[in-house]
């Protein structure tokens, strides 16, 4: 019996074969997954096809996220990782894998605007993986939550009220600036900044332009929640399953959609839940 004596079969392979190529050029890799979305939000991929995002929503390795000047979207990585982006921002998310080995990265392009990340496994595990990349300098850490800011010298009015460059706040852990200039480190409660053309320096107090929003209290609710998972899922860690302690990763937790499930006063009501993805296997460190 052969395939050209049979035409049924022959349809069937190469659908089959045809399925094959398309999802072979069609890979994407999957960064987290939108938990928030709050006024002017629209995500472009790596090829320039825009999308407005809704709760549920894949965010990929390659999308940049802009938030307009009444926006905010909220992102849980697959690492759970968390990110808070504000408005009047261009954030691209531009290398991404959390797999749960050696070379698990994260790598972002501040291009204008800020916002607050909360580091998942990769921060915690594999630090040297995890960057923040700014037109003047680029950021990096130890296990943190932060909020680096970047300023445009081509956005700026007031030079005095509004120095372009470089920012990082730190709220907990510590981060690295380094530029052409130089390197600092920057603790908690401390504010570095990274001039276009000057070495990196600390702030004496946090400058006015740096934003909060009415999200915060929820952002802080899911840094506890996604810290505690984390330690849960961690093979052999003092909170994890017996399965983890196995190296099996458990199942997500009850909240793994947020606090309010994605229905409640922080989503957007109007966006329909989607299936979330498989969550990545717990790190192998």
């Amino acid at each position: 019996m052969t395939a050209k004596s049979h035409p049924i079969l022959l349809s069937v392979l190469l659908l089959m074969l045809g399925l094959g190529c398309g999802n072979a050029a069609e890979i994407a890799v999957i960064a987290g997954q939108v938990e928030l979305v709050e006024g002017g939000v629209k995500i472009v991929d790596g090829k320039g096809a825009e999308r407005v995002p809704r709760v549920g929503d894949h965010v990929l390795e390659g999308d940049t996220l802009h938030c307009g000047k009444d926006g905010e979207l909220h992102v849980r990585m697959q690492d759970d990782a968390f990110i808070a982006v504000r408005a009047n921002t261009q954030l691209k998310i531009a290398s991404y894998q959390a797999k749960g080995t050696e070379s698990d990265s994260a790598v972002f392009s501040l291009f204008k605007g800020t916002f607050r990340s909360i580091t998942g496994w990769i921060g915690k595990l594999n630090r040297k993986n995890y960057q923040v990349q700014t037109p003047s300098a680029t950021i990096g850490i130890r296990g943190t939550d932060h909020e680096p800011l970047y300023i445009a010298e081509i956005d700026v009015e007031d030079v005095d009220a509004n120095p372009p460059g470089a920012y990082d706040k730190v709220n907990s852990g510590g981060t690295l600036i380094a530029s052409d200039f130089g390197v600092i480190e920057v603790a908690p409660e401390q504010v570095g900044y990274a001039p276009l053309r000057a070495a990196p320096r600390l702030l004496p107090k946090l400058p006015a332009f740096y934003p909060r929003t009415k999200h915060e209290r929820r952002i802080d609710e899911r840094k506890d929640q996604l810290q505690r998972h984390i330690d849960e899922r961690a093979p052999g860690g003092s909170g994890a399953p017996d399965g983890a302690k196995q190296g099996k990763l458990p199942d997500r937790p009850k909240d793994a959609a947020g606090p309010d499930g994605g229905n409640g006063p922080d989503s957007n009501r109007r966006h329909e839940r989607r299936q979330r993805p498989p969550p990545p296997p717990p790190p192998k460190f």
